[in-house]
């Protein structure tokens, strides 16, 4: 099947799953699309801690810096490759690596997004965790009262669209 048959399937999800892409719908999505359509910053560079995209420009946190890991263990990350890195299809924007609390967890779960439960080969995230987070869903947690800390060398610069530099460091815990 062509990429642009597997976009179309996977958008027309989108459209009619009202409120975003399965988890399995998103990976034919990504496994489906061209490279063209992504702006990846997946592949790493050697030794380096940080992530790089296709045309070899660093990947910028934040403050301006390259990109830290957020998790290997969990893995987390739109790649789930560890970084909080976004693309085109990254519709969530999960840009945000924050240290999971009981509070933000039970929060979330509240919103209809539990993060907690493990789901096949998912393990449930628990308090401690380091995980990339949608950048809306921090700010809407941020809202009513139960952000989590960040960490803003792995938070990824796409982040300060919707939420100011000055609100993450009062939650930074690498600053």
């Amino acid at each position: 099947r062509s990429p642009m048959a597997c976009f179309v399937q996977a958008r027309s999800a989108l459209v009619q799953g009202k409120g975003g892409l399965s988890i399995a719908q998103q990976r034919v999505y990504r496994a489906c699309r061209t490279p063209q359509t992504a702006v990846r910053c997946s592949s790493r560079a050697p030794d380096s801690g940080h992530s790089v995209d296709s045309q070899r420009n660093i990947t910028r946190n934040v403050l301006g810096t390259p990109l830290s890991l957020c998790s290997s263990d969990p893995l987390t990350g739109w790649n789930r490759d560890g970084f909080c890195c976004t693309e085109v299809a990254d519709f969530g924007q999960h840009c945000v690596c924050a240290s999971l609390t009981k509070s933000f967890l039970d929060y979330t779960k509240s919103q209809g997004n539990d993060l907690s439960t493990p789901r096949g080969s998912f393990p449930g995230l628990k308090p401690g965790d380091k995980w990339c987070l949608c950048t809306s869903r921090w700010k809407q947690a941020h809202a009513a009262g139960c952000a989590p800390e960040v960490v803003l060398s792995a938070t990824h610069e796409k982040a300060l669209d919707l939420i100011a530099l000055e609100v993450l460091r009062e939650f930074a815990i690498d600053e």
